[in-house]
């Protein structure tokens, strides 16, 4: 037999370190996570449900972990942030019932009186709406 120190091979008859232990529990919690937000989470969201959950870890442990896994974040699911053409009934119908609480409001937008009072809606959003749709407030005046 080789004169070896048994020494030198002690370390493949232990068991995996501290270290390893607590990366492979913290890997499990972070999995669920994952899987809970139906892998939209990335590591900065995972952190904080791991920290709102009680354990104590850093972020950058909770980045490595997934970076190791290949657990990444989905991007682009969140809805898109243009508006839908209304249909040619319903914008008929919307603007029918601007041109009549213009004529009601004698061509005021804002105020008690105005337009967007008797819409129940903002201001801001009936005049956008007014620009859209292009109308004139000057043709609801009363010239008296």
């Amino acid at each position: 037999m080789l004169d070896v120190a048994p020494s030198c091979y002690t370390w493949l008859k232990q068991s995996r370190s501290n270290r390893a232990q607590e990366d492979a529990r913290l890997l499990r919690l972070i999995r669920a996570s994952f899987v809970a937000s139906q892998s939209i989470y990335g590591a900065p969201r995972v952190f904080l449900d791991l920290r709102e959950a009680g354990e104590t870890c850093s972020k950058h442990r909770v980045a490595r972990l997934m970076r190791e896994h290949r657990l990444h974040a989905l991007h682009g699911y969140r809805t898109r942030r243009w508006s839908v053409a209304l249909p040619d009934a319903l914008q008929d119908q919307e603007k029918d019932m601007i041109e009549a609480a213009l004529a009601k409001g004698k061509g005021r937008v804002a105020g008690r009186r105005g337009a967007a009072a008797k819409l129940g809606i903002p201001r801001s959003t009936l005049e956008s709406k007014i620009k859209q749709l292009k109308f004139e407030k000057s043709r609801f005046t009363s010239a008296s």
